[in-house]
């Protein structure tokens, strides 16, 4: 141990000596370190950029409607994706209604679309146009928009209103919850981030949460068993309705995957009596689910929202609704 001592000793001198080097040399080793690591992430922003991965809808928000996208927008997601939005919102060229045959639908993230990875003629809008017997779709929506969100979106626009013949209002199980508002950019994003892929790695990772960490707990699933919500304020504005929009409305029921599930095995779905019975209350009718045989798990990308095969059953279904209701 004696031994050892001046030779740990020296080389402890050896190190310390090394440490006093002029600042100079300090600087060099600063620049070296941020060039190794900044670098890589400049060079993986301009590839994410150029590649696309920044052109995504952006929001405006208020306290009444929440949150909408932004008007007058439109860009190309991964260089393979296109979006676009008119001067009211709406998945469409500019607005020009025909009240005599042109249809709105309203709605949620069933409306919208629940990837961003879809193409125009594969979201509902498009494909009810396909199928429905009348005039233009317009389709109007945002993620998570709750029924007292849209009821502020046909106040707004009444030459909304004014221009359609018909309006078919998608509610989901949670759309009697109280008026939904904006909660962060991940979802809702106001403006462009400054570093796109710190953005995209917040905006994708909770999705896989489960896999990597297996003991992790990744965010609620809406298919998990819950009681509807019958908030006071959204019964309370739905009865104050404007009869321009009453008149014109058909309410339609639309089940997460669960929900579904149990309409396949004939069995009584609570969230939807629970909602049908609170609208039966302020004079309004909630239309069940046009449930037919080709409705099934295949036609969900995730517990709730269908994939493109899903909205072009759902709209052939809602297409023979309304052509049994004229």
């Amino acid at each position: 141990m004696k031994r050892l001592t001046p030779k740990i000793s020296a080389a402890f001198s050896r190190a310390f000596a090394r440490l006093r080097r002029p600042p100079r040399y300090w600087f060099k080793i600063a620049v070296y370190f941020a060039a190794l690591v900044c670098l890589p992430v400049m060079a993986l922003e301009a590839v994410l950029w150029r590649s696309g991965y920044g052109n995504f809808p952006v929001y405006e928000t208020d306290e009444l409607i929440g949150y909408i996208p932004k008007p007058g927008t439109a860009g190309m997601f991964a260089e393979r994706y296109p979006f676009y939005f008119n001067e009211r919102s709406m998945r469409n060229q500019p607005f020009r209604g025909d009240p005599t045959r042109d249809l709105l639908l309203l709605g949620d993230s069933i409306v919208f679309g629940g990837g961003i990875t879809f193409q125009p003629e594969e979201r509902l809008g498009a494909c009810l146009e396909r199928v429905y017997d009348g005039g233009q779709v317009w389709a109007a929506s945002a993620g998570s928009w709750a029924a007292v969100n849209e009821l502020t979106y046909l106040e707004r626009n009444p030459e909304v209103v004014d221009g359609v013949k018909r309006i078919v209002w998608i509610l989901n199980s949670a759309d009697l919850g109280g008026r939904t508002q904006w909660k962060n950019p991940d979802t809702h994003p106001k403006a462009k981030p400054v570093w796109l892929g710190w953005y995209l790695f917040n905006k994708v990772a909770p999705r896989y949460v489960g896999r990597i960490w297996p003991g992790a707990k990744a965010s609620a699933s809406s298919s998990r068993e819950f009681e509807a919500p019958v908030h006071r304020e959204s019964l309370e504005l739905l009865a104050k309705m404007p009869d321009a929009i009453r008149g014109k409305t058909v309410f339609l029921w639309y089940p997460n995957k669960r929900e579904a599930k149990a309409l396949a095995e004939g069995e009584v779905v609570e969230n939807y009596q629970r909602m049908a019975s609170a609208m039966a209350s302020i004079g309004l009718v909630l239309n069940p689910f046009p449930f037919d045989q080709r409705w099934g798990d295949a036609c969900y990308m995730d517990s709730i929202h269908p994939n493109p095969e899903g909205n072009r059953v759902l709209a052939s279904m809602i297409a023979g609704m309304l052509e049994q209701a004229e």
